[in-house]
């Protein structure tokens, strides 16, 4: 009988550094064959070099790892992972900063094909203690910390010992599960070898959670796309110009004065980064920006309007 596949969740809120550990776990120097299912490849920032071939949904690299975009069917993609002529050792799947971990591990489990290892669970210690106590947001935030088994905590590396101290402290009143930093370097080992106390990570059923599981109506996405360059400066311009009920915004671009390699663009907060990324080759280049926001924020939406009549002018 072939072994159940070890598969791993990771979540967090919005910029809490979910696609920096998944880098990290994908470049690092562990021999095992991961898979990674994303919502979007072009968030992963894969290194040019290390692109064996994109095929599809699936882009292959050089170390063995492949990297699937998430389809509407999840279970299809698990299933056709479990089902290659070389079925990885490790699957991890990014949940989207918006979503509660926990429902996507219980629908995962289910598969018999797979072992749920843990939920990992990215948190921002810069930003967490007024996450949590935001009224549109901190119930989610609790709520995906308290579904972990394992926390990573990000960005401590920006507050001084005993400020990360105190985060330390606030976030195990929420959640028992181990925490450990993000620059330390046990962390590959923890994620893809584990514990005893987690490598079988137990989910408590949806309608046993005294939670609201309305949450996913607090949020607004818009999708901005174009296949003609965009001018640097008016992006720019517009990202500066987002009002507080936008949180958070990233994407592909293709600009103008440098077309024949994809960009990527990533806005936590009020930072603001745009990094050069491999030449397009047989993709079509295109622009394709994702923004997340407040529902019902009337700013945010006039801003996505305002950016749309941009994107058509």
């Amino acid at each position: 009988m072939t072994a159940a596949i070890p598969l791993t969740i990771i979540g967090g809120y919005l910029g809490a550094g979910k696609t920096t550990l998944l880098n990290m776990l994908l470049r690092g120097n562990h021999g095992k064959r991961l898979a990674v299912i994303v919502n979007d490849f072009g968030s992963v920032n894969i290194d040019a070099e290390l692109i064996a071939n994109r095929d599809g949904e699936t882009m292959s690299l050089t170390n063995g790892c492949i990297c699937c975009s998430m389809t509407d069917d999840l279970a299809t993609t698990l299933i056709a992972l479990s089902e290659r002529e070389t079925p990885p050792d490790h699957i991890l799947i990014e949940t989207s900063g918006v979503a509660e971990p926990q429902k996507i591990a219980t629908y995962a489990d289910a598969l018999p094909a797979f072992q749920l290892q843990a939920v990992v669970v990215v948190v921002d210690a810069e930003t967490i203690r007024k996450r949590s106590k935001d009224k549109f947001v901190g119930g989610l935030v609790t709520r995906q910390i308290a579904s972990a088994n394992l926390i990573v905590m990000s960005k401590l590396d920006l507050l001084t010992p005993s400020s990360g101290d105190e985060i330390r402290h606030e976030v195990a009143k929420i959640s028992a599960a181990r925490i450990i930093a993000s620059h330390d370097a046990a962390l590959q080992e923890t994620i893809l070898v584990g514990s005893d106390d987690r490598r079988h990570a137990t989910i408590e059923a949806e309608n046993e959670s005294p939670h609201d599981h309305t949450h996913g109506n607090q949020f607004a996405q818009w999708c901005f796309t174009s296949d003609v360059p965009l001018d640097r400066e008016w992006l720019l311009s517009m990202i500066e110009a987002r009002p507080r009920g936008v949180y958070r915004v990233k994407g592909i671009l293709l600009l103008a004065g440098e077309p024949t390699r994809r960009q990527t663009l990533q806005v936590v907060g009020r930072q603001v980064s745009i990094d050069a990324g491999p030449v397009w080759g047989d993709d079509q280049p295109t622009t394709r920006i994702v923004a997340i926001g407040a529902r019902g924020d009337e700013d945010a939406a006039h801003w996505a309007a305002d950016c749309e009549r941009g994107f058509r002018a």
